[in-house]
């Protein structure tokens, strides 16, 4: 689905400040004027609506397959399940090692497939209780996490990626879909 380049550059600019502004303000302690003052401010322009469950998800190897710095193919059934999460209350953060320009395309891949993002490498909201760097989540979709359901198919990437098809089983066995785990 094309997406207009005007409101693309939108999207990856206004990530770019969040991100911006989650490296500048990482101590609330120390900061807590200026934070409590950026926090209203992204309220206003982005109302952040608490999601039921927050997912953190790795991008290659994950979303799509391993072919870094480029953007791989789409994992297969990922985009469905992600969207099935977001329609069920939960709210995705992009967690990935990509930075700068890599991490624009990331946001960008969301973007285009109509996937919005609660935040990007960190928890829009975790600033207010936490000073952690750590991304919370109450879930971690991962390739490289122990656990994390793989499958491999030669004619799309040499490497194992993310079976979502599993995942999505994973989810529904454990009533991630069917009840509220944030408090």
């Amino acid at each position: 689905m094309p997406v207009n380049s005007s409101t693309l550059n939108k999207v990856v600019a206004k990530f770019k400040n969040d991100l911006k502004y989650r490296q500048t303000y990482r101590n609330p302690q120390k900061n807590a004027g200026l934070l409590s003052r950026k926090v209203e401010t992204i309220s206003e322009e982005r109302p952040v609506t608490q999601p039921s469950f927050v997912v953190a998800v790795d991008f290659d190897g994950t979303c799509v397959t391993h072919e870094f710095p480029k953007v791989g193919k789409d994992c297969p059934h990922a985009v469905d399940v992600l969207k099935e999460m977001v329609a069920a209350g939960a709210g995705i953060v992009l967690f990935t090692m990509r930075h700068g320009q890599y991490l624009d395309q990331a946001v960008s891949w969301f973007a285009e497939r109509d996937i919005p993002l609660y935040g990007v490498q960190t928890n829009p909201t975790q600033a207010r209780w936490t000073g952690s760097n750590k991304c919370y989540a109450n879930v971690y979709i991962d390739d490289a996490a122990l656990g994390c359901p793989l499958t491999q198919d030669e004619s799309i990437s040499k490497r194992p990626f993310v079976d979502w098809l599993e995942v999505d089983k994973l989810l529904r066995k454990h009533d991630w879909f069917m009840e509220s785990i944030v408090s």
